[in-house]
């Protein structure tokens, strides 16, 4: 079912916005923010009454845990791929915001995580995105999924919030949670998992011969977390004589985009470049921050000002003295947390 496959990675690129909500005067931006997010709102409004229920020190959970199990129970519910899917094909308006995805009870798992994230963040809950990017036999094969992890009691904790699961440690606490790297590291984890099968979309998903939880067994897939990663580009299957290489259902920026504590920066490498390769030309939609553009191979590095990339366009840059059978391209900001990234539409290789 290539439509619900290709659907359900939409929202995985989505930069991630939003603005605190609380208690304030009529006249405060906090209040015009409960006013301007009314379905924000309530959902924090229900989830705070929900874990008051276990009292002020539950016994047996973290309060992390609670909010973030509340949060997603509340967003599988009503954040439906289903009714998205339903949206699509009337060809109606389709959601882009968590205060739309909520008011739509609509939304693909991008939607799902960032209505998530944000209702997290309302709560003051730490966290942030993990993204899984898998690479098929060609780019038009690509797909993705999301989910979240969570910090508390000195580790992050990973959720799928549109499958409704975590993956709880053996023999440990009722809110010990597996981290997506102890998820992945993990023998059998499918065992461990505590989920939501009835959910409608999991059932379509399954009775379609589709897997879940595909990303636990993935070989060729880039898992990139609180933004910071890796991702591997091949080339398009026709791209002779020059080798193009256009992010597919993949990020496309490079380099660092937020200066929060919990995000890092995102770097590419271009498999199968070849052997005879002279000019990289990156076509640059926008530039933003400050910092360097570094491409290396197995013999050295070039780099480029982002001052100088900051026309749209196609940039050329020398790579004829790098060596190998790939190619990294980077982003260094001019400082360890700063901003510097670069968002291109296509890289090419003459």
């Amino acid at each position: 079912m290539p439509g619900v496959r290709f659907a359900i990675g939409l929202f995985c690129f989505a930069f991630w916005q939003g603005c605190a909500v609380g208690e304030a005067s009529a006249d405060s931006p906090k209040a015009q923010d409960t006013a301007a997010n009314p379905q924000l709102t309530r959902a924090v409004q229900l989830i705070r009454k929900q874990v008051g229920w276990f009292g002020a020190k539950p016994s047996k959970y973290s309060r992390e845990f609670l909010f973030t199990v509340a949060t997603m129970n509340y967003v599988q519910s009503r954040v439906s791929p289903l009714e998205y899917a339903r949206l699509s094909k009337e060809q109606k308006k389709l959601p882009a915001t968590p205060e739309e995805c909520l008011a739509a009870r609509a939304g693909i798992c991008g939607g799902q995580v960032q209505t998530a994230r944000e209702i997290l963040r309302r709560l003051e809950i730490r966290n942030r995105p993990v993204e899984f990017y898998m690479r098929g036999a060609t780019p038009a094969q690509n797909h993705s999924h999301i989910g979240l992890e969570v910090y508390y009691r000195d580790g992050w904790r990973f959720f799928d919030i549109t499958w409704g699961t975590f993956f709880r440690g053996r023999g440990g606490r009722a809110d010990e949670v597996l981290s997506i790297e102890q998820v992945l590291d993990t023998e059998n984890v499918a065992a461990l998992a505590v989920t939501n099968n009835s959910d409608l979309w999991f059932q379509q998903w399954t009775a379609a011969g589709l897997d879940p939880f595909e990303y636990l067994r993935a070989d060729n897939q880039d898992v990139i977390v609180g933004r910071a990663g890796r991702i591997h580009l091949r080339p398009a299957t026709d791209s002779k004589p020059a080798r193009i290489y256009t992010p597919t259902h993949q990020p496309n920026f490079v380099g660092r985009n937020s200066s929060a504590a919990d995000s890092g920066a995102l770097s590419f490498r271009l498999i199968a470049v070849g052997r005879d390769h002279r000019v990289l030309t990156i076509s640059v939609s926008g530039v933003a921050g400050s910092g360097v553009l570094v491409v290396e191979g197995e013999t050295g590095k070039v780099e480029r000002s982002l001052r100088e990339l900051r026309k749209a366009g196609d940039h050329r840059l020398d790579v004829s003295k790098l060596t190998g059978e790939s190619l990294t391209i980077s982003v260094r900001p001019d400082s360890p947390q700063g901003v510097g990234y670069v968002v291109f539409e296509r890289i090419s290789l003459q």
